[in-house]
């Protein structure tokens, strides 16, 4: 639980990078939960709602005018897609993040990935009712 805290709460990355990072995460696996709970937390932190519909999708459209946001979700994109970056997205995170910022970026990814994983394993992947 201390490593969910620390990426939530004592980031490097701007709130929004980090819950564009999830929903991406979440879209890839399919993780109702994930998205419904980040898909919150991203309004509140400032994403759009052109923004938030496009993260829904595994294939994320080039929707975020800043270009440091939008190599954190082309890099969340490649590493679930390929398991890595290819150089061009990487020199753009690093060129943006510093190498601490590409860390948390795919730190973030792996995170969320098992917690999609385990969610889904233990059937509790469901978008809650209202």
């Amino acid at each position: 639980m201390t490593l969910g805290a620390a990426l939530r709460y004592e980031s490097g990355l701007p709130d929004r990078v980090r819950e564009a990072i999830i929903l991406v995460v979440a879209a890839h696996h399919g993780s109702a939960f994930e998205r419904y709970a980040h898909e919150a937390t991203g309004r509140q932190v400032g994403l759009t709602s052109r923004e938030l519909e496009s993260l829904r999708d595994a294939r994320p459209a080039n929707v975020f005018t800043e270009p440091a946001e939008q190599s954190a979700v082309d890099a969340a994109h490649q590493l679930l897609t390929r398991g890595d970056c290819d150089d061009d997205c990487f020199a753009a995170l690093d060129r943006h993040y510093g190498k601490d910022g590409v860390f948390e970026v795919a730190t973030l990814v792996g995170y969320y990935s098992l917690l999609a994983m385990q969610l889904r394993l233990f059937r509790a992947d469901q978008e809650p009712r209202s």
